[in-house]
């Protein structure tokens, strides 16, 4: 479980390697500009935001490196969603290697399996009614 002292809000990502993660960012950077939007560093979001403490954290984490393995997962769609943090998006499958890493992740720091994962690389956008 989280540690209860000086306890904040972290995610845990999983980063592109070197080559997608800069035409990720041009794509980002791209409609940011275009439609007055805030850049991020484009992600696949594992845990989001929760308290943890971040040293128990960092130690959790780095207990599932060893013998672990670059993911690949062809993008299955192109989405458009009605969430702030999912408003466009590219959608991976939640299976084979990613999905077990993202089991392994949660045993690690949760202590339980979500039943939720929706793996993306998302672009937020803001919404007017």
């Amino acid at each position: 479980m989280p540690g209860t002292l000086t306890c904040e809000s972290y995610s845990v990502w999983l980063m592109p390697e070197p080559d997608w993660a800069r035409e990720f960012k041009r794509i980002v950077d791209d409609f940011a500009e275009r439609f007055g939007t805030p850049q991020f560093i484009p992600h696949l979001t594992l845990i989001g935001g929760r308290p943890f403490d971040r040293v128990d954290l960092a130690r959790r984490v780095a207990s599932l490196l060893p013998g672990s393995r670059a993911v690949w997962r062809p993008i299955v769609d192109v989405a458009l969603g009605a969430s702030y943090f999912r408003s466009f998006y590219a959608l991976f499958g939640a299976e084979g290697a990613l999905l077990a890493l993202k089991q392994r992740m949660d045993r690690a720091v949760l202590g339980v399996e979500a039943t939720d994962f929706m793996p993306h690389v998302s672009r937020s956008e803001e919404h007017t009614s």
